[in-house]
This record gives structure tokens, sequence and C-alpha cells, in this order.
């Protein structure tokens, strides 16, 4: 009787220290371990971002004739030419400078999107002459058409990563499904921010101006108080909503589920979560300027867009590999609060 009473008491034991292991999750290093070496078993990760790096290199460059950037910029003249003149000078020089980098600015970069983590670089163009747009309609059009290419296979790649990531690599065709739905639904998701943005910032701006009009004093700190509102917003949705597209690629998930488990997983996980943000922006910012100091030479701009395939990849696998491991904590909570309702019912 004393031995079964034993082996019950050890078998608890045994349940309670795996309970335990279970409860302890990966630290945010240790995910970003895991993200570098799933690298090394899925090189092939790295090569759309490079094949777009090096294309793009290649290619001569997209810039703006200078009579379009004129043109552009004609409603900023106009509105310089009513101010005071005794700033004309410092005004003139801002101008001719803004003028300049816009005809500088390589058009290719609309078909890349750092905020969906691709990692792709404007090092550089062709050795041809440079292609100028002349007209508008060129600019919206080309930009438009880059924009949406690039959003389209920014996505198919992430839904390449998050397929190694569940451990169950995707056919080309479901790469490209799962891109036009993951895609479709974060643009739904950014109108849906815009309009609760405007509807809430809107009345607040109008009410500001006339407020303007009567105590001029009052209206400035009003709208001094409405710009750090809308900062915190900013910086709230962006960590709140990091883990969106985690929720999107590997679960599935509509906009409003994946906006929901994935405010509930950074509440839950609010310093680590932080923490993973804040690492992965401070790494991506960090070897960007890197980068840019390799990408002097050649061999140091090849150097650098292999860095970058790999560091844009790693972050985005870590992304993932922290929401797959706390997902299922929010799930478990989920369906908790469901069952107290209907209790509560």
């Amino acid at each position: 009787m004393v031995c079964r009473c034993f082996v019950v008491e050890y078998e608890r034991m045994k349940e309670k220290k795996l309970e335990a292991a279970q409860r302890r999750l990966p630290t945010v290093i240790d995910t970003l371990s895991a993200a570098f070496a799933s690298l090394g078993r899925a090189p092939w990760l790295l090569l759309p971002p490079l094949l777009l790096n090096l294309l793009i290199w290649w290619l001569p460059s997209l810039q703006l004739s200078t009579d379009l950037a004129t043109r552009l910029l004609e409603p900023l003249e106009l509105f310089l030419a009513q101010m005071p003149t005794e700033g004309t000078a410092a005004i003139a020089e801002y101008y001719k400078l803004l003028t300049s980098e816009l005809t500088t600015i390589n058009l290719w970069s609309a078909a890349t999107w750092p905020i969906f983590f691709w990692p792709t670089l404007i090092l550089g163009h062709g050795d041809g002459p440079a292609v100028a747009l002349q007209r508008n309609g060129q600019l919206v059009g080309m930009a438009t058409a880059l924009a949406f290419v690039g959003a389209l296979l920014n996505m198919a790649w992430l839904a390449l990563v998050a397929g190694v990531v569940q451990g169950r690599p995707r056919a080309f065709a479901r790469l490209l499904r799962d891109g036009v739905s993951a895609l479709l639904r974060i643009i739904g998701l950014f109108l849906l921010l815009a309009f609760i943005f405007l509807a809430i910032m809107t009345p607040l701006l109008i009410g500001a101006s006339f407020l303007v009009l009567i105590v001029p004093a009052l209206g400035a700190l009003l709208n001094g108080v409405l710009f750090l509102l809308a900062t915190w917003a900013g910086i709230w949705i962006a960590i709140h909503l990091y883990f969106v597209l985690g929720a999107i690629l590997l679960d599935d998930m509509g906009i409003l589920e994946s906006t929901r488990h994935s405010i509930l997983l950074v509440r839950q996980n609010f310093w680590s979560a932080l923490g993973l943000i804040a690492l992965s922006w401070v790494l991506s910012n960090g070897f960007w300027l890197i980068w840019l100091q390799l990408s002097q030479t050649t061999v140091g701009q090849l150097v650098a867009m292999g860095g970058s395939a790999a560091l844009g990849t790693a972050l985005a696998a870590a992304m993932m590999i922290y929401y797959r491991d706390r997902v299922p904590s929010v799930k478990a909570a989920l369906v908790a609060a469901k069952k107290l309702a209907k209790e509560a019912v």
C-alpha cells in the first residue's frame, strides 16, 4: 500500500514538472536563436529578397524628371510665395534641396515594404541611364503597380516563412493564394484603422479649429494635446498589432480575430513582447547603417544584400515563432472567458 502511494505521488510530481516545463516559455533571445536556426534548415527563404535586391541593383533607376518634380512642388511654391520676405533666401534653398531630393528618389523603392519585414535595399542601379518619368499619370501608375506587386510578393514570401515555422512547407500555388488573402486582410485592416482614426479625430480637429478662432492660446494647447494623443495611439497600435501577420499567416484568421489575438498576446506577455519588438527595431536600424557603410563598393553591396536578407528573414521568423509559442495560452484564455460568459447567462 505504501509503495503504491509512493508511485502515485511520484507520477503526480512528474506531471507537475511537465506542466511547469510547458509553462516556461522561450525567452526573446531563445526566440531569435530559433529564428536564425530556421534559416539554416531552410536557406531558400533568402532567395526572394535576394533576387529582388539583385534585380533592383541591376536595373536602371526609375526617377522623376526635373519638370515633373517641379510640377509636383508647384502648390508648395505658391504657398511659400505668400510667406514673409525675411526668410526668402533660406526657403529658396530648402525648395531647391527638396526638388533635388525628388529627382534622385529611385521609384523601385515603391516595391519594398520594410514595415512588413521585407529586407530590400536600394543600394544602386545598373550602368545604363536612369529612366525619367515625365507625366503625373506615369508616376501614379508606376508607383501603384510597383507597390501592389511588391506587397503581394512580400506576403507570399511571409507565407513561405510561415510554412517553415510551422514545419509544413507550402506549395507554390498555396503561397500565392495565402499571399493574396493576407494582402487583402491587411488592406482591410488599414482601411478599418483609417476609418476609426478619421471618425475620432475629425470632430476633434474641427472643434480645435473653432476654438483657435475664439481662444487662440487654448486652441493651440488643444492641438498639441491631439498631436500627443495621435502619437500615443500610433505607438499603441504598432505594438499591439505587431503579431497580426502571425495570426493571419499561421492560423488563417480574419481581420477582427487576428487583431484580438495579437492584442491579447501582447497584453499577456507585454514586457517580453515589447523586448522582442524593441530588439527587432534596434537590429534593423542598427544594421541598416552598417549596410550603408558596406555599400561603398560593389563587393560590399553584395555582402549588404545577403546580410540584410538574412536579418530581415530571421526577424520575420522570430515574430511568427514568438506568436506560435504563446498563442495557445491566448486561445485558452478566450475559451475560458466564453465559458464564464455562458455560465453567467
